[in-house]
This record gives structure tokens, sequence and C-alpha cells, in this order.
């Protein structure tokens, strides 16, 4: 039942229609959906947060990574600077374009979180992603006369 609910208040977060909310490198306002900044956040200042789908309460969670870059710190790696230009080099320099995986205070916003609460999320990302049904006969009539391939090169 918890699952259903987590999972109904993020689609019913993904559908709002009144997220409006400001870039938090660029300043630009998106008032569509949250899709469409975070989408932007990947692709122009090219910070990556996560698919938007599977990102809860994302004004909270656009709130704490804004707080910390008032303070001039580091998104990775937490480091405080003395100004702006100075966080912004560092951070395109060392690649710090994404939030720490061992952060913990993240885990909050991420649906994954929810939805498996016996498991961490490292754990849950190196499970195979599909079921092998041993008792199905679906591929029986499926014959494979041609023992060659055909391969090309394009070299």
């Amino acid at each position: 039942m918890f699952s259903k609910n987590i999972l109904n208040e993020a689609q019913k977060q993904r559908n709002d229609g009144n997220f409006s909310r400001m870039c938090l490198f660029c300043r630009k306002i998106f008032s569509e959906n949250r899709a469409q900044l975070f989408n932007h956040l990947y692709n122009d200042p090219n910070f990556f947060v996560g698919h938007p789908d599977n990102i809860l309460d994302a004004h909270e969670f656009l709130d704490v990574l804004e707080n910390k870059l008032k303070k001039l710190l580091c998104l990775y790696c937490e480091r405080e600077f003395k100004n702006w230009n100075v966080l912004k080099e560092h951070m395109r320099k060392k690649g710090h374009k994404t939030l720490n995986p061992n952060n913990r205070e993240y885990n909050r916003f991420y649906l994954i979180n929810y939805l498996c609460n016996d498991k961490h999320w490292k754990q849950i990302k190196k499970e195979n992603d599909f079921y092998i049904d041993n008792t199905s006969n679906d591929w029986d009539d499926w014959i494979d006369d041609d023992d060659k391939l055909d391969c090309l090169c394009f070299i």
C-alpha cells in the first residue's frame, strides 16, 4: 500500500502543470513542468541529477541544491569556494556535474529509495533487469537453420 501511495504521489508531481522554477545555474525560468527544467540542467550546464520521473518533491530537492549553491558549495564534494565563478570552474574542471551518490542526504528525493526499502540503490543497480522463465515454450517453434553469421566491416 505504501508503494502505491508513493507511486500515486510521484505521478501527481510529474503531471503538475503549476511547476515554475528558475535554473540553478543560468537563471532561466521554466514554467511548464519539472521535466523541462531537469532536462535543461542535463543538456545546458550538463548537470545530471537523474531522470525527472524518478525524482520526488522536486521543489524541496531544488531548494536544497539552491541553498548549497548560495553558500558556494560544490554539489558533489561540498567544498566551499570564494565566489560563484570559481565554484562553476571547479565543477567543470573536476567533472562535478552530478550529486555525490554516497551522500545519503539526497536519498529521500529519489523514488527508488521508497520502492525497495530493504535494499540500497547500489544493490538494485547491480541486479539484472530481466526475468528468465524457463517454463515458457514461446520459442519452441523457432528453428534457426542458418548456421552462418554474415558480418559487414565498414572500415
